[in-house]
């Protein structure tokens, strides 16, 4: 999205909210580890530290290029208030939201049946076989729950 919007000042700050931050930790959290010889591992490091890698670079590279040969969102005029931690944490959570909501529809309730079919391994069942105590957590009020608790889990830790 910041590709077409680049001066956009809320995707700027929800993007690097997100790359710098929520994918950072995520990163640790899950163990990502750079081996060259498994698919799974590079696949995992690309998706979490990609975007932390192009977020830094924008805002702390390209912007003071000025032959970068495009406008974009100038982070140096923003002051570091209440209100802007408050439009900060806003972005961010919006944006995560958002592709909360995409990711339980596809997972959980659009291709639910297909991915139980061809036994895909997502970081639910990942979870749900590896954590006894997340396993449980998410099956406290049924297993027709377990998703939607496997989601507000998500956004705990991403807070």
């Amino acid at each position: 999205m910041l590709f077409f919007f680049p001066t956009n000042r809320y995707l700027y700050i929800a993007s690097y909210a997100i790359g710098s931050g929520t994918l950072g930790w995520a990163a640790v959290l899950v163990n990502n580890s750079f081996v060259l010889h498994s698919i799974d591992k590079m696949t995992s490091f690309s998706i979490h530290f990609s975007p932390m890698i192009t977020m830094w670079n924008l805002h702390w590279v390209t912007r003071y290029n000025k032959n970068r040969g495009w406008s974009m969102y100038d982070a140096s005029t923003d002051e570091f208030t209440v209100g802007f931690v408050l439009f900060y944490f806003w972005a961010a959570c919006s944006l995560y939201l958002s592709w909360a909501i995409f990711y339980y529809f596809v997972i959980f309730v659009f291709k639910a049946k297909r991915i139980k079919e061809r036994n895909y391994l997502t970081l639910f069942k990942w979870m749900s076989e590896t954590d006894t105590n997340a396993n449980s957590l998410w099956n406290k009020w049924g297993p027709e729950y377990s998703g939607l608790l496997f989601m507000a889990t998500h956004f705990v830790i991403f807070l």
